[in-house]
């Protein structure tokens, strides 16, 4: 009885990870939606962000300003996508749309 244990409690490492990331982005997934419900898109906002073990959701992308801003300039954002969007946010915040 021993070896049949010790074979069925054995798994490997890959598997594990791959559980472990399908936990991980379950959980950052309802944290972004429980967030949005009190009005801070923050968690949503960077779940696409891939981290040193797991890849990012990009469920929210779609979301994130997608308009034409007239008058901003990009170029800090290096070609960057996401940090254009951040700078058009900021700068909607600081003029806002009539």
């Amino acid at each position: 009885m021993g070896r049949s244990a010790a074979r069925d409690g054995i798994f490997s490492i890959a598997d594990f990870m791959s559980d472990l990331e399908n936990l991980h982005n379950a959980a950052r997934f309802y944290i972004a939606l429980e967030a949005i419900c009190f009005a801070n898109n923050e968690p949503a906002y960077e779940m696409y962000q891939t981290g040193r073990h797991f890849h990012g959701l990009p469920y929210f992308e779609r979301y994130k300003l997608n308009m034409e801003i007239p008058y901003i300039d990009l170029s800090a954002a290096n070609g960057d996508l996401l940090e254009e969007m951040k700078l058009g946010n900021k700068y909607l915040a600081e003029h806002p749309l009539e």
